[in-house]
């Protein structure tokens, strides 16, 4: 069942082709077709299969121009797939979570930009507790980072940024 997934992977990505920021788009939608393939695939077979769909992306993103960051957003939704079958099979949580963890800090591309809340949202209770006990443990010293993070476990959200029209009447509505 892999073989002709890892082809239609290879044939939407187009090794050593430029993809120009109009065309990402449509690279994308392939990309999507393959990532549909992969949902359908028994999922220890699909665990490996967006791992090899992960590098690959990798390895592609400096021949796409991506400043549309369509190619960055579906590269980063291939991690909550993959915690997704991982789950599925039981995997150990605390590997799942060194992985990602280990996925996250060598990212050069901007995959992980904005994707915490797909990754939150796919980690089961295991999952996400061994996310808390290792970000505590290797990420205690950054006071600032720390002390948000612990918002976050708790529950306790960030009251949302007033909205760029918010900000421009409050700054430029005429005096009453």
């Amino acid at each position: 069942m892999s073989a002709p997934i890892e082809l239609a992977m290879e044939e939407a990505l187009r090794p050593g082709r430029y993809i120009s920021e109009h065309a990402s788009f449509s690279l994308v939608n392939e990309l999507e077709s393959v990532a549909a393939r992969i949902a359908e695939a028994d999922p220890e077979c699909a665990v490996g299969l967006y791992e090899t769909f992960i590098a690959a992306c990798y390895e592609k993103a400096d021949e796409v121009d991506d400043s549309s960051g369509y190619f960055g957003m579906f590269g980063g939704s291939l991690f909550a797939r993959w915690v997704t079958a991982r789950q599925a099979v039981s995997a150990d949580p605390a590997d799942t979570v060194a992985r990602l963890l280990r996925w996250m800090a060598r990212d050069q591309y901007g995959f992980w930009s904005h994707v915490e809340d797909d990754i939150a949202s796919a980690l089961d209770e295991d999952c996400w507790d061994q996310l808390v006990d290792q970000v505590r443990a290797n990420h205690y010293r950054k006071a600032g980072f720390i002390r948000e993070f612990e918002k976050v476990v708790t529950g306790v959200t960030p009251e949302p940024e007033p909205s760029f029209l918010e900000k421009a009447r409050a700054r430029w509505a005429p005096p009453e």
